[in-house]
């Protein structure tokens, strides 16, 4: 189907995007045959989604 760019390149892509954007190192678990990837923003991402969501919100319920 020519869907895979190359075997195994996701894991690369995602440590380069990572340093490119200046974030954390993504965190890497292998666990019971499966794997975890953690990734990391910046506070500026979670403000603007957080913006975001009190203006879908205007009047949570405390």
């Amino acid at each position: 189907m020519g869907l895979v760019e190359a075997w195994g390149s996701g894991i690369k892509r995602i440590l380069n995007a990572a340093e490119e954007h200046g974030l954390p190192k993504p965190r890497f678990q292998e666990f019971d045959n499966m794997f975890r990837v953690e990734l990391f923003r910046t506070n500026q991402v979670a403000d603007q989604a957080n913006q975001v969501t009190d203006q879908a919100n205007p009047n949570p319920k405390n």
